[in-house]
């Protein structure tokens, strides 16, 4: 009997072992899954903070550059800091620190991109063999514009020089109308694309 009593004992003190272990290995797995998650939420929370930290850097590096603007026409746009800036009061014309982008914003007698209309853009600037593709209507920063774009030839005294453009005509008040013309060499184009095009989102009224 007492053999019997001793051996209820032991088996009582192991499953009170057993059950201790148990509980802390229970206890010990949450502890973990716990942990697990507070390192994830940590992770994203890092994530998101680099992920801002981008976009404001994007924003400022967007930002970046000079404002021109044809007060004639009430409007301005941005270039890159470093192109070179001519302005009258006709208009103003910019060009890369390469020469191999240029962008005119003038006024002209018509809505349509023509040799002879661009001719009239600037006395040093002459241009041949234009071809217009894809003129539409757009929108830009809430303005209504004629937008177009082509190739043409650009007149030089040693060499011509083939170009791929951007064209916009944009009404002005009464029966003035303002000209966005950007181009770049046609084997640079490709590469400028983006950036011609960046350019020309920039267009706003000096009201804005």
């Amino acid at each position: 009997m007492k053999k019997i009593f001793s051996n209820l004992i032991a088996l009582s003190c192991a499953l009170v072992l057993i059950s201790g272990c148990d509980s802390k290995k229970e206890t010990a797995e949450p502890a973990t899954e716990a942990a697990a998650e507070k390192g994830a939420v940590e992770a994203t929370d890092d994530s998101k903070a680099e992920e801002k930290a981008e976009g404001e850097g994007e924003a400022e590096e967007a930002e970046a550059g000079q404002w021109i603007e044809v007060p004639t026409y009430e409007l301005k746009l941005r270039v890159p800091e470093d192109w070179v800036v001519k302005q009258d009061d006709q208009g103003v014309s910019a060009s890369s620190p390469d020469d191999t982008t240029m962008l005119l914003l003038v006024g002209s007698k018509s809505e349509g991109l023509t040799s002879t209309m661009l001719n009239e853009l600037r006395p040093d600037l002459k241009f041949k063999e234009l071809e217009v593709e894809k003129v539409a209507p757009a929108i830009i920063n809430g303005m209504a514009v004629s937008h177009g774009q082509g190739t043409a030839v650009l007149v030089k005294s040693d060499m011509d020089q083939e170009i791929q453009f951007l064209g916009y005509s944009i009404k002005r008040t009464g029966d003035q109308v303002a000209t966005l013309f950007i181009f770049s060499q046609a084997e640079m184009y490709e590469a400028k694309k983006d950036e011609i095009q960046g350019i020309a989102q920039t267009l706003i009224e000096t009201a804005n």
